[in-house]
C-alpha cells in the first residue's frame, strides 16, 4: 500500500523550524538598525552628534517586536506561497494509474508545509482521493483501495477513516482501523463491518480490544454471527431461555407463566400451548381466528395429536419464493413441529398431508443448501403425489422443480416442469441452460438492466440502490451463475453484499441464505466455508420448538 511522503508528515515542523531560525538570524539586524536610528534621533534633539552621546540599553520590547514581526512576515509569505501551490494542485477524481497526491513531493505536499493551511490541505487531499471511489471499486486499475488507504493515513480522525471505508465497501479495512484505534465509533462500526464480511474470528478479536470502550458496541455484531450468548434483545433472550416474548400484535402477552392467557390473546395462547404441553388439549380445541403463520402452526400441532391438516395449511410453499427468497418461502411453515414428528408417523398420515409435509421439508432443506437431503424429501413427496388431487400434485411438481433448479439439476427440473408448467421457473431454467434471461425473469428481479452487464461493471451495478434491492429480492445467484469466475465477485460477496435491513432474526437469516446462494452460484468456497457455522447456529434455532413460533410471532410487521 502507498505511504505518504515523509515531507508531508514532517513538513509543518520544517516550516516552523526554518521560519524560527531565519527570524532569529535576521531580527537582531533589524533591531540594531532601529536602535541606532532611535539613538541618533535622541542625540539630534539634544543638539549632539550620535558619536558624542553615550550609548543606552537596547529596548527589550523592540527586540521582542522585531523577532515577532520577522516571524510573522515569514509565516505570511510562506503561507501565501503554499496557498498558491494548493491553488495550482489537481482537483477532481483521480484517473486510472494517476499518481496519488501526497505519495511524492508534489504541490499538495508543498501546500501542506504551512501550519495554518495543513488541515485544509489534508481535507482537500482526502476528498480527492475518495472522489469517484464508488465508480471504480471493482474496475481494473482503479486503485481504490490504495487511494482510501492513503486517505486513512492522511486523516487524523480514525472515526472518519472507518466511516469512509464503510461507505466505499471496504468492511475488512474498516475493521482493521478499529483494531488499531478503538473508540465508541470505530468499535461499533468495525465490529459490524467484520460481522458483515463474515470474519467471525476478527469479531472476537476486536471485541477483546473494545471491551473497555464505553457503550454497547458488540451485541449487534454478535447477533449477526449467531453468537447469541453475547447479544442482547428480546429475540436473544427468548433463544437463550426458550421462553416467548410478547408478539407484536399482542403486547400484553405473558405466555411463559402458569396462567393460561385469555381468549382475546389467541397468539399468546398458542405460544403458551407450545411452552406448557399440559395445556395443549385445552388451547388447541379453540377455533378462534389466527394469522396465517399461527394457523398453520396450530394445524401442525393438531396433526401431531391425530387431526388431519386443513386444506389451507397444505402445499403453502411458493416455488417462486423458494427460487428467489428461500427463507420467505418457509418462514410461515411449522418446521419445528414437522421435524418433531416421529419418523414412522408420516407413513400413517393421509397422502395429502404426508406429501405436503415432505414438500415443505424439501423446501426447508433446499433453503439451507442441503440439496441431497432436499432431493430425497422431494422423491418421497413425488411418490405420495400420485394419490392426491391433480392440483396439489402440480404444486408438488413445481416445488420440486424449484428445488432441482436451486441444486443445478436442470434435467430434473425440465422433466418436472413438463407436467406442471410455470413461466417463471421455465425462465430460470433457460437462464441456467444458456445464460439468456427472459423478460419474465427480468420482471421478477425488478432491475432488468442488471442482466445486460458482465464482469466488474455488473458488480458496480449491484452496489447501486436499485441493485441492492434486486439482490435482496434474490437476483444475485441468477446473475452470477452464468459468469466466469472473477476475483471481484468474491470481493463483492464479502465486502459489499447488502447487509440486513432491520437485522431481526428472520432478516439476518434471510440475508445469510441469500449470500450463501450467491456464493454457491459464484463457486466461492471461502465465503461458503465462513458462512457454514453462522448459518448452522441460526438454523438450530429455527428448527427448535417453540423458538420457531416465538420468533415468527414476535417479528415486527
Amino acid at each position: 500500500m502507498p505511504e505518504v511522503h515523509p515531507l508531508y508528515t514532517y513538513g509543518p515542523f520544517v516550516f516552523i523550524g526554518a521560519s524560527a531560525l531565519a527570524s532569529a538570524l535576521l531580527a537582531p539586524r533589524y533591531v540594531r538598525r532601529l536602535d541606532f536610528a532611535r539613538h541618533a534621533k535622541r542625540a539630534s534633539r539634544l543638539g549632539l552628534s550620535a558619536a558624542e552621546m553615550p550609548a543606552f540599553k537596547p529596548s527589550p520590547v523592540l527586540a521582542i517586536a522585531g523577532l515577532g514581526g520577522t516571524l510573522l512576515g515569514f509565516w505570511g509569505l510562506g503561507t501565501l506561497v503554499c496557498y498558491l501551490a494548493l491553488a495550482f494542485a489537481g482537483r477532481g477524481p483521480l484517473g486510472p494509474g494517476a499518481e496519488l497526491p501526497g505519495a511524492s513531493v508534489d504541490l499538495f505536499v508543498i501546500a501542506h508545509l504551512s501550519p495554518p493551511l495543513s488541515n485544509h490541505v489534508a481535507r482537500v487531499m482526502i476528498d480527492r482521493l475518495a472522489a469517484g471511489a464508488d465508480a471504480g471499486r471493482f474496475d481494473a486499475g482503479g486503485q481504490v483501495e490504495e487511494r482510501l488507504a492513503l486517505a486513512a493515513a492522511l486523516d487524523p480522525s480514525a472515526d472518519e477513516a472507518t466511516s469512509r471505508y464503510l461507505r466505499h465497501g471496504f468492511r475488512t479495512r474498516a475493521g482493521k482501523v478499529a483494531l488499531k484505534n478503538p473508540s465508541p465509533v470505530t468499535c461499533k462500526a468495525g465490529l459490524g463491518a467484520f460481522a458483515d464480511s463474515l470474519r467471525e474470528g476478527a469479531v472476537f478479536q476486536l471485541g477483546q480490544v473494545c471491551r473497555n470502550v464505553k457503550g454497547d458496541t458488540s451485541s449487534a455484531a454478535a447477533f449477526k454471527i449467531g453468537d447469541f450468548r453475547n447479544a442482547v434483545g428480546p429475540e436473544t433472550e427468548a433463544i437463550l431461555s426458550r421462553l416467548p416474548f410478547a408478539p407484536a400484535a399482542e403486547p400484553a402477552c405473558l405466555a411463559g407463566g402458569d396462567a393460561v392467557p385469555p381468549p382475546e390473546l389467541p397468539i399468546c395462547r398458542l405460544l403458551h400451548a407450545e411452552v406448557k404441553k399440559e395445556t395443549r388439549a385445552e388451547i388447541l380445541a379453540d377455533r378462534s381466528s389466527l394469522p396465517a403463520f399461527a394457523d398453520r402452526w396450530r394445524a401442525a400441532m393438531r396433526l401431531a395429536r391425530g387431526t388431519p391438516l386443513p386444506s389451507s395449511a397444505r402445499f403453502a410453499v411458493s416455488p417462486e419464493q423458494l427460487l428467489f427468497t428461500p427463507l420467505e418461502a418457509i418462514a410461515d411453515e411449522p418446521i419445528g413441529v414437522y421435524l418433531d414428528l416421529e419418523p414412522g408417523r408420516l407413513d400413517k398420515l393421509d397422502p395429502s398431508d404426508a406429501a405436503s409435509i415432505e414438500a415443505t421439508l424439501a423446501a426447508h432443506r433446499s433453503a439451507f443448501g442441503e440439496h441431497l437431503q432436499a432431493r430425497t424429501r422431494c422423491d418421497r413427496a413425488l411418490e405420495l403425489s400420485d394419490a392426491i388431487a391433480p392440483g396439489d400434485r402440480e404444486t408438488v411438481l413445481r416445488v420440486c422443480a424449484a428445488v432441482a433448479l436451486r441444486a443445478g439439476r436442470t434435467d430434473d427440473a425440465r422433466g418436472l416442469l413438463a407436467d406442471a408448467p410455470s413461466d417463471l421457473l421455465q425462465s430460470a431454467l433457460d437462464a441456467r441452460d444458456d445464460g439468456v434471461v427472459s423478460g419474465t425473469l427480468r420482471g421478477a428481479a425488478g432491475v432488468p438492466e442488471l442482466f445486460d452487464l458482465r464482469g466488474p461493471p455488473l458488480l458496480v451495478a449491484l452496489r447501486t440502490p436499485g441493485g441492492e434491492e434486486a439482490v435482496l429480492r434474490g437476483v444475485a445467484p441468477w446473475v452470477l451463475a452464468p459468469l466466469d469466475a472473477d476475483p471481484s465477485q468474491s470481493e463483492w460477496l464479502r465486502e459489499a453484499f447488502p447487509a440486513c435491513r432491520r437485522c431481526d432474526f428472520h432478516d439476518q437469516l434471510g440475508s445469510l441464505l441469500l449470500r450463501r446462494d450467491a456464493a454457491e452460484a459464484a463457486g466461492d468456497e471461502g465465503v461458503l466455508h465462513d458462512l457454514e457455522p453462522i448459518v448452522a447456529r441460526f438454523r438450530a434455532v429455527i428448527e427448535t420448538r417453540p423458538l420457531g413460533l416465538v420468533l415468527r410471532a414476535g417479528r415486527a410487521p
